[in-house]
């Protein structure tokens, strides 16, 4: 029983993870589009 929670927990660890690195590329590729943006002008 002690085994499945740290197995979910992990689970959840990992989504949060994920998350955290597509939320940073998304942020990164945002601010590429605007340096692009403002280069371009």
């Amino acid at each position: 029983m002690a085994k499945t929670r740290s197995k979910k927990e992990k689970k959840e660890r990992t989504i949060r993870i994920v998350a955290t690195i597509v939320a940073v590329f998304f942020l990164l590729s945002i601010f590429i589009l605007w340096g692009m943006y403002f280069i371009g002008r």
